[in-house]
């Protein structure tokens, strides 16, 4: 994430005719990277997709891979 300027992924991810979403926002989603909330040996590795045509950014989607299914109810126990 640090390799886009916040003011353009807050352009396309929270457009000022949209209602503002936190969840989306350049700084909760670095807030996570940087406190080592995803990445590293959390199982949530970043895999932000990030549009270009030309050289300009013009679409950004917050994604992550999960390596594990640690956590997940349904995959960790017996049923």
């Amino acid at each position: 994430l640090a390799s886009i300027p916040r003011e353009t992924w807050e352009g396309l991810a929270n457009p000022a005719y949209e209602p503002y979403d936190p969840f989306v926002s350049h700084d909760f989603l670095r807030s996570l990277e940087d406190s080592g909330c995803v990445g590293g040996q959390t199982g949530w590795r970043s895999a932000h997709l990030i549009a270009r045509q030309g050289g300009d950014v013009v679409g950004v989607m917050p994604l992550y891979a999960k390596d594990h299914s640690y956590g997940e109810y349904v995959f960790d126990h017996a049923w």
